[in-house]
């Protein structure tokens, strides 16, 4: 019984198995996708080991030329080691022309020297006095120019270039000028030019090349007459030409804090220039004044005859009513401040530090207080060392009170360094 179910059971399971067999071979083949490989990532070669790695190949650095290996005291060696190390020619031309002039000024520095003792001697005498000194120095250029021609060679000038300069240069001092005026005064300083050019080569080509009194003389007449023949030309604007190009027409270069209008401007320069000509005729080119007020006139210098001194003080006193009838008091109290080194040198550091004008008038003020406070008491015969010097050191300490609270800590610190000097002056340490 139990073998016929069994058997039963096997020929049942054997027809499903048929059947379900049938039904997979009948039904199509799905396609399937062509398995592109993915690209497999190289992988990092582990790294080399010391040992195996190769020494890159030794390289000597380029030596870099030192300046002290460059340069001689033998100017043809100096050029020599210029040229060896590819310097442009313009530049060893440059370089030794200048380490020539320093030469120059080496050489004539006991000439120099030797002027001092005589210094206020010709000074007195006027600008004529140093044409005694004139040949000497000559030769030292003369020798200075022999070897300049040694070391570089002649100059390869272009003297049309030269001259096309020269014009330009002459030309500027006349372009305010209507246009029919500024191409006659061009051609007349060309004229003066290559006149005192040719006196010049003349002398050059004497044997001892010493001027002399007669070619001194030849080259005034020269001046004298192409100043003539330009105040002709001028006409009504010599005397407007005169003070825009007169010694004291630069009177404000340096002048920081005042800016003069042009009729101030014209009016000090006029005043300038009266005092410059009054010290010509009374042979003395100092600024007796100036020197007084700041204590360098020697107490044994004497400006000639009691004649020129007078004349001096005479124009001294003309020259300071001009300035205060042109500029007025205030004005002139502006300028005379502007006119202190102290000033400038306050005013220099607050434009530094970006403060203003303010704050320089007034550290100035505290400076001009305190210096006069302490000149009182060094002259009061009444006070002995100890109150004196206690006193000072109090005019000190409210003179940095007051400065601190102008300019500020910040501005204090650069102002004591750059311009400070005067307190420690006030009371110095003993």
């Amino acid at each position: 019984m139990n073998r016929r179910r069994l058997l039963r059971l096997s020929l049942g399971l054997n027809a499903c198995l048929v059947v379900l067999l049938a039904f997979v071979w009948a039904w199509p083949a799905p396609v399937l996708p062509i398995a592109v490989p993915e690209r497999v990532p190289r992988l990092a070669s582990p790294p080399p080991t010391p040992e195996s790695v190769p020494a890159p190949p030794a390289t000597v650095p380029p030596v870099k030329p030192r300046w002290s290996d460059l340069a001689s005291t033998n100017f043809l060696a100096y050029r020599d080691n210029l040229r060896a190390i590819g310097c442009p020619e313009k530049t060893v031309r440059d370089i030794l022309r200048a380490e020539i002039d320093d030469w120059l000024v080496r050489r004539r520095q006991p000439l120099v020297d030797a002027l001092q003792p005589r210094f206020w001697d010709l000074a007195a005498r006027g600008s004529d006095a140093f044409e005694e000194v004139e040949e000497r120095l000559e030769a030292f250029r003369k020798e200075r120019d022999a070897l300049l021609s040694e070391v570089l060679g002649p100059d390869r000038s272009d003297p049309a270039a030269e001259a096309a300069s020269r014009r330009e240069s002459f030309a500027e001092q006349y372009e305010w000028l209507p246009a029919e005026l500024q191409s006659p005064l061009v051609e007349l300083d060309e004229r003066l030019w290559q006149a005192e050019h040719a006196l010049r080569d003349e002398v050059a080509a004497r044997e001892d090349q010493s001027w002399t009194a007669e070619d001194y003389a030849r080259r005034k007449a020269l001046r004298d007459e192409h100043d003539a023949a330009r105040r002709m030309l001028l006409g009504d604007l010599g005397d407007e030409f005169d003070l825009r190009h007169s010694r004291a027409a630069g009177w404000t270069m340096g002048l920081n804090g005042f800016e003069p209008t042009e009729a101030e401007w014209r009016a000090v320069t006029r005043a300038k220039s009266e005092l410059e000509k009054a010290r010509r005729e009374a042979g003395s080119g100092l600024d007796v004044g100036l020197m007084k007020r700041y204590g360098l006139l020697p107490k044994d210098w004497k400006a000639g005859d009691e004649h020129k001194q007078a004349a001096l003080e005479a124009a001294e006193a003309r020259y300071q009513a001009s300035l205060q009838a042109a500029l007025g008091p205030e004005r002139f109290a502006e300028y005379q401040r502007a006119c202190d080194g102290n000033y400038q040198q306050t005013r220099a550091v607050t434009q530094r530090l970006g403060l203003g004008d303010d704050q320089a008038n007034q550290a100035w003020e505290i400076q001009r207080a305190a210096r006069a406070a302490a000149e009182q008491l060094r002259a009061r015969p009444d006070l002995d060392d100890t109150c004196r010097r206690a006193a000072l050191r109090e005019i000190q300490a409210e003179a940095v009170r007051s400065l601190r609270s102008t300019l500020g800590d910040r501005g204090f610190a650069p102002y004591q360094e750059y311009a400070g000097n005067w307190l420690q002056q006030l009371a110095p340490v003993e």
